[in-house]
């Protein structure tokens, strides 16, 4: 009711203002309320998330055009540019981590398969770690077998890492002891075992499988001394201390493959969110005041 009744009191201001500008030119100036500034005044005011709902395709398209061209024209002086660009990417940063997060905790309690993991990892995974740059999926490395890697990633220096996902309930460690220590299981040794031939092709036939990139999907990577990444199992397996440290050395022990679990990687966005938003060197504060 108050917006409505401060609409009708501009919009009778307006018309006034118009009127006696007609009449007397050179005494009344027209109204502002159809300036550039009277416009931007309305749609601040109007600013509202409950037409979020509303909103069409096209109109959410428009709207993002329009912010963009905000972030790009608002300032020409660089320190408020920087500090605006600033506030934009943590807002941005800050919806995309909690949505990736939220949907990975999601993915733990349902225990999803590997191939809607691997769908979820291909898309994420560079939250994780900033250096990768672009993705190559369902990688062949095997030729001959056809046996190919989940995907692949490079990073901005056109190095390939090789990806193997497998399920977070996989077993990780044997459920004994032998000879007072915990081993692999089973199911982790065919996984690591397999990143490990994913290794060797690709570095064997490093010049040909480069080709076949550049070639088949146009991307320059550099096959040299590839890394293999098998992300499986979570540590909530290890109910004893001998078993977390057992499997700290069996992972330090692994020469070219990295074994990493699914709350460890979990851990790392939700500190990947925590580093950005809680550096010193992101002044949020400042960054909204850019704006003002």
């Amino acid at each position: 009711m108050v917006r409505i009744a401060t609409d009708a009191r501009e919009e009778r201001s307006s018309y006034i203002d118009d009127e006696f500008h007609i009449v007397y030119p050179s005494r009344f100036k027209p109204s502002t309320r159809n300036s550039a500034r009277g416009r931007a005044r309305r749609i601040v005011r109007n600013l509202d998330s409950s037409v979020i709902a509303e909103l069409k395709a096209d109109e959410v398209n428009q709207l993002v055009d329009f912010v963009a061209d905000v972030i790009a024209k608002r300032y020409s002086a660089a320190g408020p540019r920087q500090r605006l660009l600033t506030a934009a990417k943590v807002k941005i940063d800050e919806v995309a981590l909690d949505e990736v997060i939220q949907q990975f905790e999601s993915n733990l309690r349902n225990d999803v398969a590997e191939a809607a993991w691997g769908n979820f990892l291909r898309k994420n995974l560079f939250m994780v770690d900033s250096k990768y740059i672009g993705i190559v999926p369902e990688l062949n490395v095997v030729l001959a077998s056809q046996r190919r890697v989940d995907f692949g990633l490079f990073d901005s220096d056109g190095y390939l890492d090789l990806f193997e996902i497998k399920k977070a309930s996989t077993n990780v460690l044997a459920a004994r002891e032998d000879r007072g220590n915990f081993y692999w299981h089973a199911d982790a040794v065919k996984a690591i075992t397999q990143a490990e031939k994913y290794l060797y092709n690709a570095e064997r036939k490093a010049p040909a499988l480069a080709d076949d990139l550049k070639r088949e999907r146009g991307v320059d990577v550099e096959i040299v001394r590839p890394k293999a990444v098998v992300i499986l199992g979570n540590s909530a397996q290890f109910t004893t201390p001998k078993q977390r440290t057992d499997f700290r050395i069996l992972r330090e022990s692994l020469r070219n493959v990295e074994v990493v679990l699914y709350d460890e990687m979990l851990t790392r966005l939700r500190n990947q969110r925590s580093k950005v938003y809680s550096s010193p060197d992101v002044d949020v504060d400042s960054a909204k005041k850019a704006a003002a």
